[in-house]
């Protein structure tokens, strides 16, 4: 039987390191984490061959003292923790001591480093894992730190390390999450000898966003700043109209930290529900600021994953941020008119050179001033592209409040021109609405006022804006209704637009108290846990219908709306109840929403069906009114926007240019 021993210190060094460099980006994120700790405000990474044979990372940060050199190399060395208490609220980006001591175990390190008010610094040569040496010289001040034949002392890692370009493209997605968390500090990134990135340092986050993700992406993003249980949600969601086939752009920071998160991206998708298509996803730059004691970042070796005191209260500030974003981003208004985004961003100045690896040491280049105002005006500008897009939601008086039902006395469920909706909170009211389903044959509603209704917290509402006059001008192929409003032609779907409404109503009626006594109480086999949810959320169950009873055996349903089959109930609670337990606002179940996405449809208007003029205009004019109607409810687009500015340049008169050699518009 073998022995228990002892593994010798190269061995170990060896394994631990393992679990902190993985590949060359692993190398530049310690490196980076440290330089931002050290309150670095300009930063160059520059990497050849993908950082295998040569990386360097450069900071004017505070540097390191002259005597605690050869101190910092060893493992779990550090200046970011002092006592066990310091591990319950974490502020810096590194704390474990680790980074130095195992990429020095991998590699050939060369670091160079002064603090202020030294005449020399200090060089460090290691290798291995070995002896540092030390000597005295002449350096500005800050850290450079040179990483030659990375895993030259470990042939099997080393040959499992992808090609030289994957490699770069590893370490160029660390920078540029970096620079996205930090823009109060610039970043620049040499490839191969050729510039690839330089983020301006200027504190605002738009202009990393711009340098990071480019023009087009910074021209769809909206912002959003939400507070909520003492949680700050910053930074920028894009337009429901830009989405993308996966979720490699949903960037989430928690207190400037990147970080990989289930439930945040599960806050997002929730945010966007019935605004996007199925299938596709949308994108974000956003920022969790919360008490470094309220997450625990101390739980991966890469820190990328992390945990949170309070689930629910994240995922609410992430949801409702992202909901009051996209309700007061404008898509009806015309965009106005703004300078062009310049084609490169600026970047201070006395930096423009590109540096070129030397095989020893090479100074950092000095920061000059930041650049002027006139070119940061010119930065900030947003521009619309010129091209059709999904409306916005024009400002009105019109909007309701969640859970309240809308007076629709018309075929479609509109109100009558000039006439203002009255309040929602008549019983009276809410009959008149419900008898206008008539796609709902058998369906019986049960009204009760004193049904508790869940707080939430409230989205931030637009700013009042005057309203533009919506004019009716006619309808094409008996599908899209032309509308003119102000310096807009805007271009809507009917079907899609009824559709929606239709399904908004169905909502607010189940949201209401529609629960249907059951003849026959239908048992339900649940776990202990599940029936503990059942008790704590009865209320917020019984806004959709459902209400429960105790047996012998454990819980029972008692009611539900009499829309529902009985034979699903028992997996619509269970899939609530599980959407309960993973803190999701929205709980109702897939299989619920799929059955009032189809009854809404059924029972909407249909392209190619005849219309009256003044039952289109109604259509067109509940739309215009209510800021929430921007898409059906499986994510189209209900109308499309044209500026008058838009048409113009089509048409070339908005200057000398005319359209020629185009082709003939009215052609085959």
């Amino acid at each position: 039987m073998p022995k228990i021993r002892l593994l010798p210190p190269q061995v170990s060094e060896l394994i631990a390191a393992g679990e902190v460099v993985e590949r060359p980006a692993s190398v530049i994120k310690e490196l980076l984490e440290n330089a931002i700790d050290a309150k670095a405000t300009a930063i160059t990474v520059e990497l050849k061959e993908g950082g295998i044979p040569y990386l360097r990372v450069t900071d004017n940060g505070i540097g390191i003292p002259g005597e605690e050199v050869p101190t910092a190399f060893l493992r779990h060395a550090t200046s970011k923790l002092e006592k066990r208490q310091d591990l319950e609220q974490i502020a810096t980006l590194g704390f474990r001591g680790e980074a130095l001591a195992s990429i020095a175990a991998v590699a050939k390190v060369e670091l160079l480093t002064k603090i202020e008010g030294e005449e020399l610094g200090t060089r460090a040569l290691v290798q291995g894992g070995g002896k540092v040496h030390t000597e005295a010289v002449g350096c500005p001040q800050g850290t450079t730190i040179v990483v030659r034949d990375l895993f030259y002392n470990l042939p099997a890692r080393l040959k499992f390390l992808k090609k030289p370009a994957t490699e770069a493209a590893y370490g160029v997605d660390v920078v540029e999450k970096l620079a996205l968390s930090h823009p109060e500090i610039s970043f620049r990134l040499i490839k191969d000898n050729k510039p690839l990135l330089h983020t301006p340092g200027d504190g605002k986050l738009l202009s990393a966003v711009y340098t990071v993700l480019g023009r087009e992406f910074a021209a769809q993003v909206r912002p959003v700043d939400y507070t909520h249980n003492n949680i700050r949600l910053t930074g920028f969601v894009t337009r429901p109209s830009y989405t993308r086939a996966n979720r490699k752009l949903q960037l989430f920071f928690v207190n400037q930290r990147y970080v990989r998160s289930g439930l945040c991206q599960q806050a997002l998708q929730e945010a966007y529900k019935n605004e996007i298509m199925v299938g596709r996803f949308p994108a974000c730059v956003l920022e969790l600021t919360l008490p470094y004691a309220s997450v625990d970042v101390n739980v991966h070796p890469a820190k990328t994953e992390i945990k949170f005191l309070q689930d629910s209260s994240v995922y609410e500030c992430i949801y409702f941020g992202v909901k009051s974003a996209l309700s007061a981003a404008d898509e009806l208004a015309s965009p106005p008119e703004k300078k062009p985004l310049p084609t490169h961003p600026p970047v201070p100045t006395g930096v423009q050179q590109t540096l070129r690896a030397p095989e020893g040491y090479v100074p950092p280049k000095s920061h000059g001033e930041p650049p002027p105002a006139s070119e940061k005006e010119a930065y900030r500008s947003e521009h619309a592209p010129d091209s059709p897009a999904p409306f916005r939601p024009a400002p009105s008086s019109h909007r309701h409040s969640e859970g309240k039902s809308l007076h629709c006395p018309a075929a479609f469920g509109l109100s009558q021109p000039g006439e203002e909706p009255p309040a929602a909170s008549s019983e009276e009211q809410l009959k008149q609405a419900v008898q206008g389903f008539s796609f709902l044959s058998g369906a019986n509603f049960s009204v009760s006022a004193e049904e508790p209704v869940l707080e939430k917290p409230r989205l931030a509402a637009p700013p009042e804006e005057e309203v533009p006059p919506l004019r009716y001008i006619g309808e094409a192929f008996q599908t899209y209704l032309l509308l003119e409003a102000g310096e807009k032609l805007i271009l809507m779907d009917k079907h899609a637009a009824h559709e929606r409404i239709r399904y908004e109503q169905l909502r607010r009626q189940l949201s209401l108290d529609c629960a249907q006594a059951l003849v026959h109480p239908i048992p339900l086999t649940l776990t202990a846990d599940q029936q503990a949810l059942v008790e704590e959320h009865r209320s917020r169950l019984a806004e959709f219908g459902l209400r429960f009873g105790r047996t012998e055996e454990g819980v029972c349903l008692t009611a539900a709306p009499s829309v529902l089959e009985h034979s699903q109930l028992s997996l619509l609670v269970e899939e609530m109840l599980s959407s309960i337990a993973a803190g999701k606002q929205d709980i109702s179940p897939a299989a619920w929403e799929r059955l009032l996405e189809t009854t809404a449809c059924r029972g909407a208007i249909k392209g190619g069906e005849e219309n009256s003029r003044e039952e289109l205009e109604q259509l067109a004019r509940r739309v215009w009114q209510d800021p929430t109607l921007r898409h059906c409810p499986h994510g189209r687009p209900i109308a499309v926007v044209f500026t008058r500015r838009q048409l113009e340049k089509r048409f070339g008169r908005t200057g000398s240019q005319a359209l020629l050699g185009e082709e003939d518009p009215f052609g085959g």
